[in-house]
């Protein structure tokens, strides 16, 4: 246990310290961890997927971030999973609404709203 806290202390470290390598990490990732989440049924799954897409951003810088998701539909995401009626999804979903408003206001203020997600 205390070697497997020192092995994420050490990540997120890294994560801070090397924000290109959040930057690559989230542009492998997390359109690949979407995608998942919308396949699969197993809630294992899909509660991990969540879970490295909230760490993603909250490690990504609000540059980082507008790159990022421009290409995806993000705030339908988000409302998707406040949709879903699963406590640990929708905790999630607040958790990257939060996120997404905290870093990039000016972008997600008007889409969180058209997807009826309100702050």
């Amino acid at each position: 246990e205390r070697q497997r806290r020192a092995c994420i202390a050490e990540r997120r470290r890294v994560l801070r310290e090397q924000p290109e390598r959040m930057r690559d990490v989230g542009a492998c990732l997390f359109a690949t961890l979407v995608d998942v989440f919308d396949s699969t049924a197993t809630r294992a799954v899909r509660q991990q997927c969540i879970g490295v897409a909230c760490q993603v951003l909250y490690y990504s810088t609000p540059d980082m971030l507008r790159e990022l998701l421009r290409h995806l539909a993000f705030s339908s995401f988000v409302a998707r999973l406040m949709a879903s009626g699963d406590e640990h999804t929708v905790g999630a979903a607040l958790t990257m609404a939060q996120l997404g408003m905290y870093k990039l206001p000016d972008v997600f203020a008007v889409h969180f709203r058209r997807e009826g997600v309100e702050h």
